[in-house]
C-alpha cells in the first residue's frame, strides 16, 4: 500500500469511526463482528499506522493510533455473534444497549452537519 492508497483508507475510516465504532460497542462492547468495518482489519492497521507515521505533529499521530487500537474490539463474525447472544441473557441488557445508543443520536447528528460545513468550507 503506498501513502495514496492510505489517505484514502483513512479517509473513509475517520468519517466511519466516530459514529459507527461508538454505537457498534454500545451493542456488542468487546466482541463486535469484523464484517461491520469498513475495510479488512489488516488493510486498516497498515493504512492507520501509515497515516500515523507520516504525521509530525505527535497528537494526531497518537489520536490515529488510538483509533488503530480499536481494532482489538473486532473478532470473527460467528464468536462476537455468539458472545452478543450471552450478553442479552443478561437481564435488562436490552434497556442498556439502547440508552447507550440513543445518548449518540444527538452527538451523530451535530458530528455530520460539522462535517458537511468543514467539506463545505474546503470546497
Amino acid at each position: 500500500m503506498d501513502i495514496i492508497e492510505a489517505n484514502k483508507v483513512f479517509d473513509v475510516w475517520r468519517k466511519w469511526f466516530w459514529p459507527c465504532h461508538n454505537i457498534l460497542f454500545s451493542i456488542f462492547s468487546s466482541s463486535i463482528p469484523e464484517s461491520y468495518l469498513p475495510y479488512p482489519i489488516d488493510v486498516l492497521n497498515e493504512a492507520l499506522t501509515m497515516i500515523a507515521n507520516s504525521h509530525m505533529h505527535g497528537e494526531i499521530s497518537k489520536d490515529i493510533i488510538g483509533t488503530r487500537n480499536c481494532l482489538a474490539y473486532y473478532s470473527q463474525d460467528e464468536e462476537a455473534l455468539q458472545d452478543l447472544k450471552k450478553k442479552l441473557s443478561i437481564p435488562g441488557i436490552e434497556k442498556t444497549i439502547l440508552f447507550t445508543i440513543s445518548r449518540y443520536k444527538k452527538d451523530w447528528i451535530d458530528w455530520l452537519e460539522k462535517l458537511e460545513e468543514q467539506e463545505e468550507n474546503q470546497r
